[in-house]
């Protein structure tokens, strides 16, 4: 019995796989510590900058550079080091 091409890809490109999850897995838990510490009301941050829009920008430059950071780490700037 032969296994199908989508088994096949599964399991030779398993790692690669694996890397964009964790990947994935840390912008999320990064996008939710940005958003709460800057947006909870209950942190000094809210109090500090009042503008929300300026508040939205700081969380869009703080997820932005953990998806640079991410990018980076894993490989994905140069795919010959996968």
């Amino acid at each position: 019995m032969q296994r199908s091409g989508a088994s096949e890809a599964m399991k030779q490109h398993r790692r690669e796989y694996l890397m964009e999850a964790s990947g994935l897995g840390v912008f999320m838990l990064s996008a939710c510590a940005f958003v709460t510490l800057i947006g909870h009301p209950g942190f000094p941050v809210v109090h500090a900058v009042n503008d929300p829009h300026l508040r939205r920008l700081l969380i869009g430059i703080a997820m932005g550079s953990t998806a640079i950071r991410s990018s980076t780490r894993h490989g994905a700037s140069n795919p010959a080091r996968i």
